[in-house]
């Protein structure tokens, strides 16, 4: 989605409004990493243990607050726009780190970080746009598809197999 910001801008926004595309990119990562936060403190949900999860939430807060108090006053909005990312990160990191006392997730380390290298890199070439910015965009996200192709495989694979079973169950 990155990669079209300026397009579904252009859709989505407003005239007056299509500047506020630049900080798009940088909420999406914030809500990625939001969105993955939630996973992980499911876990922490279902198996009771929620003094790490409101730990890390708390923790989170203010570490967006600083942030936000430090990058807002030098960058402007898009300093909100970092803060909103450096504090779902942190959370994110936190919870995936402590997570696995509780729960072991079959995860590929360097994968999974050369994933999240590529998003964050994505978002900040959307974001500052550099000369070449699209160009070097398209490679990255090029690159992490193929890296993770396999995994995606494995998805399909499992989830055609689901579908195709509850497709015959009903057709008896």
């Amino acid at each position: 989605l990155m990669l079209f910001t300026e397009v579904l801008s252009v859709i989505l926004f407003r005239k007056e409004f299509f500047e506020a595309n630049i900080f798009v990119p940088l909420l999406m990562i914030g809500f990625f990493y939001n969105a993955l936060n939630s996973f992980y403190g499911s876990i922490y949900v279902a198996s009771k243990k929620t003094k790490f999860l409101f730990t890390t939430t708390a923790l989170g807060t203010i570490i967006g607050i600083l942030s936000n108090f430090f990058f807002i006053k030098e960058l402007g909005a898009i300093g909100a726009g970092i803060a909103v990312c450096l504090s779902n990160l942190s959370v994110y990191v936190m919870r995936v780190r402590d997570s696995k006392k509780i729960l072991t997730l079959n995860e590929n380390i360097k994968t999974s970080f050369i994933s999240h290298l590529g998003v964050i890199l994505i978002g900040i070439f959307m974001t500052t746009r550099p000369h070449g910015y699209y160009i070097f965009s398209i490679v990255i996200f090029i690159g992490v598809f193929l890296i993770n192709l396999g995994t995606m495989k494995v998805l399909y694979k499992t989830f055609y197999s689901l579908v195709k079973g509850k497709v015959r169950k009903n057709w008896k």
